[in-house]
């Protein structure tokens, strides 16, 4: 590794990692560092393909390119948790006869009834449109999706997540 790339690398790990921890702040997302050194790394994979240099790379593209790859780590992984999950709850029966796994081995399968439960709750108490960006932004859409789905402005969605947030005292 050149003394160019390890400063690109030492920059995008700095710049990014923090952009990628303010988001999640301000945001409510809970932080994964492993997932934010995942994306930092894509970050540094993509620039050094495209033949960036140090100089080349400001700090603002390096936030939003390391906040757009975390983003797309934390969707991938919900996927695939998702699908794991899908799998580990419908078990055959074959399976289930022969099956020795401790519950902890295939996840939380109190996790489709607590979900279940929260989406009544919120059902009951919020109108649809409240609703409908709560289930959205419990499922990882960003402002921008839920915005363009419920044919409504970015600033209106703010809005709506903000009274949402005091509205419903750690439901979200």
């Amino acid at each position: 590794m050149t003394v160019k790339t390890e400063e690109m690398q030492e920059m995008v790990e700095k710049v990014g990692g923090k952009a990628i921890r303010t988001h999640c702040e301000n945001h409510g997302k809970v932080y994964d560092e492993e997932m934010a050194h995942d994306a930092t790394r894509d970050v540094i994979v993509m620039m050094l393909e495209e033949g960036k240099q140090p100089d080349q790379v400001d700090k603002l593209t390096v936030a939003r390119e390391s906040i757009n790859a975390y983003k797309r780590e934390r969707r991938r992984n919900q996927l695939y948790r998702d699908e794991f999950t899908h799998i580990a709850l419908s078990p055959t029966a074959e399976e289930e006869e022969h099956s020795h796994l401790p519950p902890s081995a295939v996840g939380r399968p109190d996790h489709r009834i607590e979900a279940a439960e929260r989406d009544e709750a919120w059902r009951q108490t919020l109108d649809p449109v409240q609703y409908t960006i709560a289930r959205r932004i419990s499922q990882g859409y960003t402002q921008r999706e839920i915005a363009s789905e419920l044919r409504k402005g970015r600033g209106t969605i703010q809005h709506y997540i903000s009274t949402l947030a005091s509205a419903m005292d750690g439901l979200l």
